[in-house]
């Protein structure tokens, strides 16, 4: 109950009103019905591929190449 007070204070969940479900076994999760929040989502223009589409795609390539995108490793 402590965290359903403290993101209501903060104001994190304003657009929809958050309802605890409490499982059998004792653990609880909070959820919403956050479909308004659709009208302001953009669209991904670039979506992951799939990975059985992304394979065949690997599998039927000329070349194949790696990027380290991270720096510090």
């Amino acid at each position: 109950m402590d965290f359903i007070r403290k993101i209501g204070h903060n104001k994190i969940v304003e657009i929809t009103t958050p309802v605890l479900i409490t499982w059998n076994d004792g653990k609880s999760r909070l959820c919403g019905d956050f479909r308004a929040l659709n009208t302001y989502t953009k669209a991904d223009r670039y979506p992951i591929l799939r990975i059985p589409h992304a394979l065949d795609k690997l599998a039927k390539a000329k070349y194949i190449t790696k990027m380290e995108l991270n720096p510090t490793s």
